[in-house]
């Protein structure tokens, strides 16, 4: 199950060295604007609307959320950007712990990221777990993605990029 939200970081905000600047003067809004709020909504409504989704999710059993925010803003890559967003994220969703759900720490990916991975995932779609279970292995402290990304020796692939590249450079070479 996923979800989208863009938003931004001005210069302002992010080099004024001032964390109400930062935080826009409203740290509330600054995390729901991130998408924190509808990350803890959308767990909270998991065992509701997963159906809609895997009408085979066990939702007899026990089971582990791995939540991830997907960022547009290189600002938020920096170390200890994760550990705000988590200090955030468990303020909002403490009620939902017990010992059925295990939610691992907030994963903060930029968007080019994920198109590193992209390749990746589409060759081995269960290896995204592996993944982020191996990136939240030191919760105390997590890095940006691409460090664990880069620890586990994933590559960027433009197999098939190239291969639409080709097919258009031919296409346009034969028009003429």
């Amino acid at each position: 199950m996923g979800q989208a939200k863009v938003t931004s970081i001005y210069d302002k905000e992010k080099y004024g060295g001032n964390i109400d600047v930062f935080y826009k003067n409203d740290r509330n809004k600054f995390f729901e604007s991130f998408g924190v709020d509808q990350l803890v909504n959308s767990i909270h409504k998991l065992e509701d609307t997963i159906g809609q989704v895997d009408n085979e999710f066990p939702l007899n059993k026990a089971y582990k959320i791995f939540p991830v925010i997907i960022v547009n803003e290189k600002a938020l890559q920096t170390p200890l950007m994760a550990k705000i967003f988590q200090d955030r994220f468990v303020e909002l969703i403490s009620d939902k712990i017990n010992l059925k759900v295990t939610i691992a720490p907030i994963t903060i990916m930029h968007i080019s990221d994920l198109e590193n991975i992209q390749q990746f995932i589409f060759e081995k779609p269960n290896e995204i777990w592996e993944l982020l279970e191996f990136h939240c292995r030191f919760p105390q402290f997590m890095p940006p993605l691409f460090n664990s990304i880069n620890r586990k020796d994933i590559r960027p692939s433009y197999k098939s990029t190239m291969g639409l590249y080709e097919e258009l450079i031919n296409k346009f070479q034969n028009n003429h």
